[in-house]
């Protein structure tokens, strides 16, 4: 792919019309996000989201089904994460096609979903360490994760401003997913949501 300079939040993002299925994802992540505030449709996040209900009550849809959950505290960073996954869902989708997209999506989701299920099988007290089973990895942090690696190899050598100020080569992208999600990982014990992350990232 030849080398380019792609810029975060510029024409590159929002040239075009935006594709419907990436609308639907987005309205999807948020209506799931906000369905957990509210007492008459809490449970539909929770019966979709990763959980111990996968390996106790055989809730093994859960392995296909978190990544549509959005997740998160009800703050703007949750937003960003959608716009900042919009951005580089686009292109990936762009150059994959569709169909091949939501393949490597969905595949990359339900190996993670496993590997993470089995990291709490073989070890269980990481179930126990993290106060929200899987936090790392359920929903858009899953498909963030995914993406950052489609998008670092395939654009390769192409530069990413991110936020308009920092250069960053895309092949570098998923090195600073992984450094952003053991950050991550410090504050929430959440060992089992890192193993899915690396799973992610290295598919």
């Amino acid at each position: 792919m030849p080398r380019r300079r792609v810029q975060m939040a510029s024409e590159m993002a929002w040239h075009g019309r935006p594709p419907l299925d990436l609308l639907v994802l987005l309205g999807v992540l948020f209506g799931t996000f906000v369905a957990q505030f509210f007492a008459a449709t809490a449970w539909i996040p929770l019966w979709l989201r990763l959980g111990p209900a996968v390996w106790e009550s055989w809730a093994l849809w859960q392995l296909a089904t978190y990544p549509l959950v959005g997740f998160g505290a009800p703050d703007f960073w949750f937003v960003i994460e959608l716009v900042i996954l919009f951005f580089f869902a686009r292109d990936v989708r762009r150059w994959l096609g569709a169909r091949r997209f939501w393949l490597v999506s969905l595949g990359v989701a339900v190996a993670s979903g496993i590997a993470a299920v089995a990291a709490v099988l073989v070890a269980p007290g990481l179930a126990a360490a993290a106060a929200v089973p899987f936090q790392l990895m359920q929903g858009q942090r899953l498909l963030l994760a995914v993406m950052l690696a489609a998008f670092g190899a395939l654009a390769g050598d192409a530069t990413v401003n991110l936020f308009f100020v920092l250069p960053v080569r895309a092949r570098f992208l998923p090195a600073i997913g992984l450094v952003l999600a053991f950050v991550a990982f410090l504050a929430s014990s959440d060992l089992a949501g890192l193993v899915g992350i690396v799973v992610a990232t290295v598919l």
